[in-house]
């Protein structure tokens, strides 16, 4: 395949991702058809299968090109306040896919896919502290932790990202003692 293929090739894959933002801001993901993708981005439907397998295809990829972003920018050996300020950041960055991200009604596997990828380990002390000692003790403090993360970034998106990192980072100090 020559360049210019290649080139127009990831044009139209970038349009159809786009074009699923867009619907995104009115519509429910189920509510979303390819037809409808196709006439905004004005190619056949042939053309859409050549690059996604179906609509929760398009969000998925989305979710995975935004989540490998997020590893680049936030190292995961141990969760810090440098690193929770670089993650904040990222959100900022994407704040409009994330906020379409937490409003729609997206199935488990892209939740999981995006949210829930290697959290990183959990120090020593802070499995004493917190009186952890069985790996099933463990995995419920993680998904407890995980829901609680999601919820504050769902209120602070909410807020239009009004409390700087910073900010939110000392919120959360106070409210999980970290």
């Amino acid at each position: 395949m020559n360049t210019k293929a290649n080139q127009k090739f990831r044009q139209t894959h970038k349009e159809i991702m786009d074009a699923v933002m867009i619907l995104l801001k009115n519509k429910n993901i189920k509510q979303i058809t390819v037809a409808e993708i196709c006439r905004m981005v004005g190619i056949n439907r042939s053309t859409f299968y050549e690059h996604f397998l179906d609509t929760y295809d398009v969000i998925e990829t989305i979710a995975q090109t935004i989540s490998d972003e997020a590893i680049k920018v936030v190292p995961k050996e141990k969760p810090d306040k440098e690193n929770f300020i670089l993650m904040c950041n990222h959100i900022k960055e994407y704040k409009e896919f994330y906020s379409l991200f937490f409003k729609q009604d997206l199935p488990i596997s892209v939740q999981n896919k995006f949210f829930l990828s290697s959290p990183p380990p959990i120090p020593d002390e802070l499995k004493k502290e917190r009186r952890i000692s069985t790996d099933i003790q463990l995995e419920y403090h993680c998904v407890l932790f995980q829901a609680g993360m999601d919820a504050i970034t769902k209120k602070w998106l909410s807020r239009d990202c009004k409390e700087t990192p910073d900010e939110l980072y000392d919120i959360l100090q106070l409210v999980y003692h970290i």
